[in-house]
C-alpha cells in the first residue's frame, strides 16, 4: 500500500488517500505515464466540480469495507494456507474472544 496527501474541499486539512502499489506500474490512458496519476486526476477533477467529499472516493471507502461473513472466508483461507505451508497462525485471544462474543 502507498499514500498520497490531497487537500480535498470543504476541509482545510489534507486528506490521506491510500492506493495498491500496482497503480505506480500499470500504464494510464492517453498521455499519462501510469494509472496512479490518472486516477490522482480524477480524484481532482471531482473534488473541484463537485460539493463536499469526491464521490468516487466514498464509494471506494464503501466497497472497501469487509462484513462478518467476508472477515470470516479470509481468515478460513489464512488458516487453511497455513497449515498446508507448515506456516504456524496464531490468533490474539483477545481477539479470538471479541470474535466468540459477537457471534
Amino acid at each position: 500500500m502507498h499514500f498520497s496527501y490531497l487537500k480535498v474541499p470543504p476541509g482545510s486539512g489534507l486528506d490521506r488517500l491510500e492506493f495498491p502499489g500496482w497503480l505506480l506500474h500499470a500504464d494510464g490512458p492517453g498521455d499519462y505515464e501510469n494509472l496512479y496519476e490518472y486516477t490522482l486526476d480524477m480524484v481532482r477533477a471531482e473534488a473541484g466540480i463537485g460539493r463536499g467529499y469526491p464521490e468516487v472516493l466514498q464509494q471506494a471507502d464503501t466497497d472497501a469495507v469487509l462484513d462478518h461473513q467476508d472477515r470470516q472466508q479470509f481468515l478460513r483461507l489464512l488458516q487453511q494456507w497455513g497449515e498446508e505451508n507448515d506456516v504456524p497462525i496464531e490468533w490474539d485471544s483477545k481477539a479470538r474472544s471479541k470474535e466468540l462474543r459477537r457471534r
